[in-house]
């Protein structure tokens, strides 16, 4: 018993500074943006991933807390000089300290491999925003990190040719010596199949069209008249081969491509792109949406 209460007692100076630090990250990340600034590319990505950078550093201090304390719990005896030990309760302060270290230990690897995966999606969202915030100069409104139902629609353009949903997709691009082969993704109008093994991605195009419902839904019910909404997936770094046509937009390449593909016959007036352009920049900027959209946003119809 000497053992374990020793071992525990080593752990508990660690609970104070935690406590202090999860109150400080708290305090960090309820605090205010300044002058409600519209949110960017992977605005979200961001908090998330500073979210695990916290829950892996926490990890990490685990994993190097519990085996000091139960070294020093284990030499404390030969320390102060006393003779005789109990092995059993040493055997039994050693299995308790690696069968705690397994919970750090599982908790770094899905986090790492968590934010890895995040990171991947941060870089996708920041390589496909600059270039669709170069529609800018083609007439389209672009707003980024855009709130609708439990996630965010990483991008979403709006013009006369209509409003689209974008999400990005981020995927590495595999470098087999191969030229444009290597980066040639093939759809079938459900899946995606990436080279160099044809490995199927049918989520991507699922949640496309979901986070468009979503949208629609939102700003039918908002401005109180129906409004469609274009569902689009971005992958940049990769080239498409559509194998059926259907209702997702594949946007990839540069911006020049970006803008053939959404331009189009004029579905909407410009007083209704005007309330929608109003409506998501308050939006984006963490505006009350019980505000009225000309007061939240300040936003003038277009001419």
């Amino acid at each position: 018993m000497p053992y374990l209460l020793a071992f525990g007692a080593s752990l508990l100076p660690l609970f104070p500074y935690l406590v202090w630090a999860y109150w400080r990250r708290g305090v960090n990340r309820t605090r205010p943006r300044p002058d409600k600034l519209l949110s960017g590319p992977g605005d979200l990505q961001r908090q998330h991933i500073a979210e695990l950078d916290w829950s892996i550093a926490v990890a990490a201090i685990w994993l190097v807390a519990i085996p000091v304390a139960a070294i020093g719990v284990f030499l404390a005896p030969k320390l102060v000089g006393v003779a005789s030990v109990d092995r059993l309760e040493q055997i039994t302060a050693a299995g308790l300290a690696l069968l705690l270290l397994l919970f750090p230990l599982f908790s770094l690897i899905g986090k790492c491999r968590e934010r890895a995966a995040r990171r991947l999606r941060l870089e996708a969202q920041l390589t496909a925003g600059r270039e669709i915030n170069l529609l800018l100069r083609e007439g389209f409104h672009v707003f980024h990190d855009v709130p609708a139902g439990s996630d965010n629609v990483d991008h979403v353009v709006v013009g006369l040719s209509g409003v689209f949903a974008v999400e990005s997709l981020g995927r590495p691009v595999p470098n087999l010596g191969r030229g444009i082969i290597d980066a040639k993704v093939i759809y079938d109008g459900e899946n995606l199949f990436f080279p160099p093994n044809n490995a199927r991605d049918s989520e991507a195009s699922k949640q496309s069209r979901r986070q468009a419902i979503a949208m629609e839904r939102r700003l039918s019910d908002v401005l109180g008249r129906s409004v469609q909404v274009r569902p689009a997936l971005a992958l940049p770094g990769w080239f498409v081969e559509k194998k059926r046509p259907d209702d997702l937009i594949l946007l990839y390449g540069q911006a020049n491509h970006y803008a053939r593909i959404l331009r189009g016959t004029t579905v909407l007036s410009p007083e209704l792109v005007g309330e929608i352009v109003g409506y998501l920049d308050a939006l984006c900027r963490g505006v009350d949406p019980g505000e009225s959209i000309a007061e939240a946003a300040g936003v003038t119809n277009p001419g």
